[in-house]
């Protein structure tokens, strides 16, 4: 139940952090792009696909520029023409960006609605809560390994005693089984 609640909310929040810095936007406009793309289909790496081309063009990742860059792209009617935008633009990211510039501005729109009422945008409290989360969760799981090492630590030495032992008494009987078969 942690997972799927607490701690799913604290990855999201604890990515979107990081992907906020990258994009140079607001947490919020971080998960309103990437809770977005998601419904159009691009995950996590595509996103940081997204995110890596759109910079490399000077241009923040926020769903307004992909609205403004989809208008642009819709605009074209020569096929030619719109392939020369998105390679001259996007690079090796031209098929990344094709599929969402060849949303409509309104089907844009829509699924940026969609994100906003999934819950999935966040702003920058919400985000640094989580990453505060993450790093107790953390420090959580240091001390239960750091326990974990110290017990075994602890009880290897008494293992390697029992071994030896063990080891000795089965020679031992051996030698006395030997003695009387003989």
């Amino acid at each position: 139940a942690f997972d799927m609640t607490i701690g799913k909310a604290a990855e999201w929040g604890d990515a979107m952090g990081d992907l906020s810095q990258l994009t140079g936007t607001s947490v919020r406009e971080t998960s309103e792009l990437a809770a977005t793309l998601e419904l159009l289909g691009i995950k996590q790496d595509g996103l940081n696909k997204i995110v890596k081309a759109f910079t490399a063009q000077g241009l923040q990742p926020t769903m307004t520029n992909i609205r403004a860059l989809a208008a642009e792209y819709q605009a074209i009617q020569d096929p030619i023409e719109k392939n020369e935008f998105l390679f001259k633009r996007f690079g090796r990211q031209a098929a990344d960006v094709a599929e969402i510039l060849g949303k409509s501005t309104e089907e844009l729109d829509s699924f940026t609605e969609a994100a906003r009422q999934s819950g999935k945008v966040i702003d920058e409290e919400t985000a640094a809560a989580a990453e505060r989360l993450g790093v107790e969760m953390e420090k959580l799981r240091q001390r239960a390994d750091g326990v974990a090492i110290s017990l075994g630590n602890a009880l290897i030495p008494i293992l390697n005693r029992y071994f030896e032992v063990t080891e000795k008494t089965t020679e031992a009987l051996k030698r006395e089984n030997a003695v009387g078969l003989e």
